[in-house]
């Protein structure tokens, strides 16, 4: 036990520091000693993963996230704190993007698995556990900015859903501020598309919604419009 706990927090102590090499290591040293060890189970795979060759990523990326589901179950049913779960499921859904990132850009259509429902799943069973604090709405909203497809008016509409409940937390009213600027800057450059025609006047109002959060916001002129300043 006593072993355990040294290498357990080496590990995160490494994991901290970015350095992979020990903390794959001190993980690795975790797992013998426990085998039952969720966080050491998990991370394991993950610099196992990020320290393998372009051939054996796809097969390692899969069984990494398939086994994503008992682990978060497990960190959540563990005698530790509220706080150390809290902190470890946010890391493991930080890591599952670095290494869906490290996918994309390096192997991809090598993987099989669907990163987005693990991540769903990840999330219900969070909000089951700590209801829907800032942390992991910040990074709900956030997945669902990245990877849910939206007409122009929807991602207007989706800012709007944002902000209702999250005006008072800058991080999260972020990714509204994003989404408006993106469609702002969009409709005014292709104002004649069938999109921003249906959009017509939200490109003023939503530029007005912006500068109450980015006072320095300057909404982008029409494409084609010159300045005689």
């Amino acid at each position: 036990m006593e072993n355990r706990n040294k290498y357990l927090l080496l590990a995160r102590r490494a994991r901290e520091e970015d350095n992979s090499e020990d903390a794959k290591r001190y993980y690795d040293m975790v797992r013998t000693e426990d085998p039952d060890n969720a966080e050491a189970k998990f991370f394991y795979s993950y610099y196992r993963l990020m320290d393998g060759t372009v051939g054996e990523a796809g097969s390692k990326y899969d069984a990494m996230c398939k086994g994503v589901n008992t682990t978060i179950s497990l960190i959540l049913e563990s005698d530790a704190s509220d706080e150390e779960k809290k902190a470890l499921v946010l890391a493991i859904l930080a890591h599952l993007e670095k290494a869906r990132i490290a996918i994309v850009n390096n192997a991809p259509g090598s993987a099989s698995v669907n990163i987005q429902e693990i991540k769903k799943s990840i999330f219900a069973k969070y909000i089951e556990a700590f209801g829907e604090d800032n942390d992991i709405m910040f990074e709900v909203y956030r997945f669902k900015k990245d990877f849910e497809s939206r007409s122009m008016k929807e991602k207007y509409e989706f800012g709007d859903e944002i902000e209702s409940k999250f005006a008072s937390v800058p991080q999260i009213m972020a990714l509204a501020l994003d989404l408006w600027k993106k469609c702002v800057a969009e409709q005014q450059t292709y104002y004649n598309t069938r999109e921003a025609i249906e959009c017509k006047g939200m490109a003023e109002k939503y530029a007005e919604k912006i500068k109450k959060y980015d006072p320095t916001y300057v909404m982008p002129k029409k494409a084609g419009c010159i300045s005689f300043g």
